[in-house]
């Protein structure tokens, strides 16, 4: 890589990261291998590594970041708090908040480590943010309660309660003295012995562009799967949303080449960079992350990103629904629904059949929302951070909620069969059903604007539809389709290969239903009408929703296939050929 920043870098092979895999890794910063006869820092070395994974598997949801604003309420109102600058002694000495005490950042932070309580909440501020995000990384892994001022002195001092805040008197620690694991202290001062040598692991807009010309590192941005999806850097090949988890995704990055961290204005890749390299990576933080025009980070510097359409968008995020699709496949069965509910498990639970089957009994705890434009007006209510169950009558329109929810966020799940099918049938829910209503509480959850609009003209489309009520055809109007000779549909049967080879219905075409079917969309004609067919029509139901949200025009068979004497096309007595 033709930088200075980088060309000194450590060189070092990484194993698997990831806690579960019980493999220990060399941090970057290391200068000697580890020796495998040295059984004691083998062991140390796992402690350091085994910390680091566990670090966002723990992660809170305020992510060790607080505003400037609350900052200065806490240091006003003389909580029992203890506030670190790290900026350089001489911008300290021309004025700092109230109490801080001034630790530079380098190896000056490990070697204040045994001084830094750790039974109080510590409260790192740098001069914008990043370099303190690392810092508060680190003292978390070394046990303190540490947090990041957002936004750094420059935030801080724009705020108005700043000015009186702000003195020249210095600040110092006390007598008291904290135990520090001395392997993570070692690591933590030869982090920093390292940044001294690298630019506190920053690289300008400058730097990282054309590190991407010469294929020299792997950027990967941390910003929210939405905002990546609609522009990103053109060599951000890689989206791992910053937050609780993400280091689940951190043990699959490459270990070739060095990784540079990219987010919204620097501070929360800071964090992953400090992290990241304690795993054994050789990261770095894109300085200013996107940043904005006429600002600071890649956007202030003038350089382009690509930009998607809505649609590209919106293709995008099916595509990854199925790509992520879970074994459950989004559903659970009516028992294990009603086991949940009997322990009192936190989630949240959607009824959205009439409001009139609802008041006759649902169960309890069950918020009524009508399948329809009630569910679009209702997504800021519905819970981000939970299980959201939903049931209708049999599943299907269930089934297509459910994906929607997806969309925007929700954890839901389908309880398989619905009321009528599935839950009623079950001895256990007797005891669970009510006639007293539930509500959502007053807490509202951001939805993206683009998706929020999209659910919308789902249920637009689907009230004005005439002929087939809920996106759903009958056997009956299929067949009738098919004896007229209709060539404008085309039948999917997205059961396995093998029970489409045992019978299926003339002219359809096989789409296995499961994770990663999305690779085989370009099957789908785009010029026809889609009728999808499953074994019960729930996750034909969960696709038209899918396809139709890319642009297809697509129903579901009610019943799917059914069974003789049931539902479904066998169930109205239609053949099936091979």
């Amino acid at each position: 890589m033709k930088t200075k920043t980088i060309a000194a870098r450590t060189k070092c092979i990484v194993a698997a990261l990831i806690l579960s895999m019980s493999i220990g890794v060399m941090p970057v910063y290391a200068v000697q291998p580890v020796q495998e006869t040295n059984v004691a820092v083998e062991q140390s070395q796992d402690s350091v590594e085994e910390k680091a994974a566990a670090y966002f598997a723990n992660f809170p949801e305020d992510k060790h970041v607080v505003s400037a604003a609350d900052f200065l309420k806490m240091v006003e109102n003389k909580e029992n708090i203890c506030v670190l600058d790290i900026r350089s002694a001489e911008d300290y000495a021309a004025g700092h908040i109230q109490g801080a005490i001034n630790v530079p950042y380098g190896v000056d932070i490990a070697e204040a480590l045994d001084k830094i309580p750790d039974d109080v909440e510590v409260l790192v501020y740098c001069y914008s943010g990043q370099t303190a995000s690392q810092t508060v990384a680190l003292l978390n892994l070394a046990g303190k309660n540490a947090y990041n001022v957002s936004g750094g002195f420059t935030g801080i001092s724009k705020e108005e309660a700043a000015e009186k805040l702000t003195v020249k008197e210095t600040a110092s620690f006390g007598e008291k003295t904290y135990s520090v694991d001395a392997q993570i202290k070692e690591a933590i001062q030869e982090y920093y012995e390292v940044a001294a040598e690298n630019g506190k692991f920053n690289l300008s807009a400058e730097q990282v562009k054309q590190a991407i010309a010469d294929d020299e590192i792997y950027l990967v941005d941390l910003r929210s799967e939405n905002d990546y999806l609609k522009s990103h850097i053109a060599g951000a090949t890689r989206n791992i949303p910053f937050g609780k988890g993400m280091e689940k995704a951190l043990a699959k990055l490459p270990t070739d080449k060095p990784i540079v961290f990219q987010c919204y204005s620097g501070q929360t890749a800071s964090q992953t960079v400090a992290i990241a390299r304690m795993m054994g990576f050789e990261a770095y933080n894109l300085s200013g992350g996107m940043g904005a025009k006429d600002g600071s980070g890649w956007l202030g510097a003038g350089y382009a990103v690509v930009k998607y359409t809505t649609q590209q968008f919106l293709n995008e995020k099916v595509d990854r629904y199925f790509a992520n699709l879970p074994e459950n496949k989004n559903q659970v069965s009516a028992a294990d629904f009603l086991n949940a509910v009997a322990e009192g498990e936190d989630a949240v639970i959607l009824d959205i059949r009439s409001a009139e089957d609802y008041a006759a009994g649902h169960v309890k705890g069950a918020i009524n929302v009508l399948y329809g434009i009630d569910v679009a007006e209702a997504l800021e209510k519905i819970p981000n951070d939970r299980t959201v169950y939903v049931y209708c009558y049999s599943g299907q329109t269930a089934s297509q909620t459910v994906f929607l929810l997806h969309l925007a966020g929700k954890q839901a799940i389908n309880v398989s069969g619905g009321f009528d099918k599935g839950i009623s049938g079950e001895e256990a829910a007797k005891e669970l059903m009510t006639t007293e209503a539930a509500a959502f509480g007053e807490e509202t959850y951001t939805v993206d604007a683009d998706i929020q609009t999209a659910v919308e003209n789902y249920y637009k489309a689907v009230a004005a539809e005439k002929d087939y009520a809920k996106n759903n055809i009958s056997p009956k109007q299929l067949k009738e389709l098919m004896d007229a000779g209709s060539e404008d549909i085309c039948i999917v049967d997205l059961r396995s290969e093998e029970d489409y080879a045992a019978g299926h219905i003339e002219g359809a075409i096989n789409l296995p239903y499961g994770k990663g079917m999305e690779e085989n969309f370009d099957i789908l004609p785009t010029d026809k009408t889609l009728i999808l067919q499953c074994y019960s029509g729930q996750t034909a139901s969960q696709t038209t929703a899918a396809l139709r949200v890319k642009g297809y025009r697509a129903y579901n068979l009610s019943g799917g296939m059914g069974a003789e004497g049931g539902s479904g096309w066998l169930g109205a007595g239609y053949t099936l050929v091979k």
